[in-house]
C-alpha cells in the first residue's frame, strides 16, 4: 500500500489548517504578561502625577 502525502493536496476539501499551523513565534502567556506590565507602568505614572510626585511643580 502506497504511503500518503504528509500534507494532502490544497485542492482537497478537507481542512488541513490544524495539521499546517505553526508551532513557532511567541506563546500567549508572553504577550499577556507583556501587556500587563505595561498597564502597570502606565497606571503607576498617573498615581505619581496625579499624587505631585512627578510632573510640573515637583521640584
Amino acid at each position: 500500500m502506497p504511503e500518503l502525502p504528509r500534507f494532502p493536496n490544497p485542492d482537497n476539501d478537507r481542512d488541513t489548517t490544524a495539521e499546517r499551523a505553526s508551532t513557532t513565534g511567541r506563546p500567549r502567556w508572553v504577550a499577556v504578561v507583556g501587556i500587563g506590565v505595561a498597564a502597570a507602568v502606565v497606571v503607576l505614572v498617573v498615581v505619581l502625577h496625579v499624587t505631585g510626585v512627578i510632573g510640573p511643580g515637583s521640584h
